[in-house]
């Protein structure tokens, strides 16, 4: 299973079994998935912009490493799961 078939798996228990926690379980294996996502970001901003951390990227190119990390893990983990990823971004 995927990332996106188990979200949507267990989006599907939560609303026939457990309506009333629905949202709380969703946000907190949101949460949960932050962290990996962060790594995620981390690991391709290095080899794309050769950028130690996301923390010491020049701020004038956040929207655009965003814009971009977004549709190559499109690509290779959600392909069908676009709520997954980040919309594009703009600055200012």
């Amino acid at each position: 299973m995927t990332v996106p078939s188990v979200l949507r798996q267990l989006h599907a228990s939560l609303a026939a079994h457990a309506p009333d926690q629905l949202v709380t379980v969703l946000q907190e294996a949101g949460y949960a998935a932050g962290e990996g996502s962060y790594r995620g970001f981390a690991a391709w901003l290095r080899e794309r912009a050769g950028v130690d951390s996301p923390a010491n990227l020049d701020a004038g190119l956040l929207a655009e490493m965003l814009s971009d990390f977004c549709p190559a893990r499109r690509r290779r983990r959600c392909a069908s799961f676009r709520p997954a990823c980040w919309p594009t971004f703009s600055g200012g």
